[in-house]
């Protein structure tokens, strides 16, 4: 398999709108309120997107689960899959 060069077209492209002032605003202020929750001892609980409008919800089983036993695990490139 030769290496992904210059002029290769990429493999995915996605296009999204830029985000304004207060869009930017509110989605810190959701994160900053996130991590303040967890200090005071909420743990099951994450930010999800809801039409673009970041929310705190309760994260689900199937989330903690694939999130608690995820592991990133490095293939080297020579090696079969």
């Amino acid at each position: 398999m030769r290496s992904r060069g210059a002029t290769d077209p990429p493999l995915s492209v996605s296009v999204v709108c830029d985000r304004t002032l207060m869009e930017r605003q509110q989605v810190r202020q959701v994160y900053a309120d996130l991590e303040q929750r967890r200090k005071n001892g909420e743990h099951n609980i994450v930010v999800r997107h809801f039409n673009g409008v970041p929310s705190i919800v309760q994260a689900d089983k199937d989330f903690q689960f694939n999130h608690s036993t995820h592991r990133h695990v490095a293939i080297p490139k020579n090696q079969p899959v």
